[in-house]
């Protein structure tokens, strides 16, 4: 005798069909990979990731961005910024009793930070989350580099904001992974306005543009001086700041 139809009242529907189906949506646009670290520099992302899946699961890979971010990045990475100013403890040292993180990303006090990267470690279920970034220090007219310690961004943590965290942190993942699947804008470098130079600190050669020309989301170019300088001859990884 054949089996009733699924979903029929002498064959119904299940949790554990639905699970299946909600885990198999899931897998279906699952990336082989996850993000680990990354860090704005000169508003180019240079990120690391590792693959969870194919012939080299767990292998890392670092990459420098070279493609200009989009305000999508810049505005979860500035949010970043309200938790960076919780784990300094700014908000208790003024005795403000915070009690929805997510209304204080526009304070004063926050503003005086600065996330311009992460790091995540952990299991799926047991991460960490580490912001790198600045404070200003008026007293000196200038910023201090800060890296927080890690933060656990699981359901067993004692930050008070964790879940709120844990949001940004994958925001933050998602907006770099698009980034290295192509969401940036290409900068239009003209070459024959390059110019090499060697590097008085390490010796090494260094390509500098003198122009760096962006290509709008409305089709306009502006051009505007570029004063970074890229390195063309250089193995180093970017552990500083990440």
């Amino acid at each position: 005798m054949a089996k009733p139809k699924k979903g029929t009242k002498e064959n119904p529907v299940t949790q554990k069909d639905l699970a299946a189906i909600a885990d198999a949506l899931l897998n279906l646009n699952k990336r082989p990979y996850k993000i680990t670290e990354a860090v704005i520099v000169d508003d180019f992302c240079n990120y690391k990731y590792e693959m969870t899946e194919g012939k080299g699961p767990y292998d890392r890979h670092k990459v420098d961005g070279k493609g200009i971010i989009v305000d999508d990045m810049r505005e979860v990475f500035r949010n970043l910024r309200v938790h960076m100013a919780a784990v300094y403890g700014v908000f208790s040292l003024q005795g403000l009793d915070i009690q929805d993180i997510d209304l204080h990303h526009n304070d004063d006090i926050t503003a005086e930070f600065h996330v311009s990267g992460f790091k995540v470690k952990g299991g799926e279920d047991m991460e960490s989350i580490s912001l790198i970034g600045s404070k200003h220090i008026a007293m000196v007219g200038g910023r201090m580099a800060l890296t927080t310690p890690w933060i656990d961004i699981s359901t067993l943590s004692s930050y008070k904001w964790h879940n709120e965290l844990k949001e940004l942190a994958d925001k933050a993942r998602e907006e770099v992974a698009l980034y290295k699947e192509g969401k940036y804008i290409v900068p239009d470098i003209d070459e024959e306005n390059e110019e090499e130079i060697v590097s008085k600190k390490d010796g090494r050669r260094h390509r500098k543009p003198k122009q760096l020309s962006i290509s709008g989301t409305d089709g306009s170019v502006e051009t505007e001086e570029a004063d970074a300088v890229e390195e063309i001859e250089s193995d180093d990884e970017f552990d500083s700041p990440i």
